[in-house]
């Protein structure tokens, strides 16, 4: 099982539910077991990160390269903006306020930040909203990898 996919239940069921989960594989079984797991804010758990990244891009990208707009023009208008202020949302919170969905470099992001972002997420918003939330960063993801902006193991995990 890839470590993407751990990270992606992980997420889905610490923002669905609302109450951490860890999930392990065992002999081809899927266990979970409740855990107790601080709740940090954002600042800390950037501030936690091995090494300080600039996620701010340093030159504009053509929009046939940008992740976000790729995603973005796949959805149908209505869809469109409220993904478009999802991604305004994350980049907001990653970067104190200082970018937004287009001026992130969203090839950065790295586990530390996904990581971050769920928790905030499990403590601010409702389920259906964190959710909504993660998809957006998840398809953004997807499409920084496609791209080719971003190694498939990064992407992974």
């Amino acid at each position: 099982m890839s470590k993407f996919f751990n990270l992606w239940v992980t997420i889905f069921t610490l923002c669905a539910n609302r109450h951490p989960l860890i999930f392990s594989l065992r002999h081809g079984r899927i266990t979970y077991e409740k855990s107790s797991l601080p709740k940090p804010t954002m600042n800390q758990a950037i501030a936690q990160s091995p090494e300080p990244v600039d996620l701010a891009l340093t030159e504009p990208l053509p929009l046939t390269q940008h992740p976000a707009e790729v995603y973005l023009s796949q959805l149908a208008p209505l869809s469109r903006r409220t993904m478009r202020q999802s991604l305004n949302a994350i980049a907001s919170m990653l970067t104190s306020g200082q970018c937004d969905a287009m001026t992130l470099d969203w090839s950065k992001l790295r586990y530390q930040h996904t990581a971050a972002l769920a928790a905030v997420f499990r403590d601010k918003y409702a389920p259906a909203t964190a959710n909504r939330m993660l998809s957006a960063l998840r398809r953004v993801l997807k499409e920084a990898r496609r791209l080719k902006q971003m190694f498939a193991s990064r992407y992974k995990g």
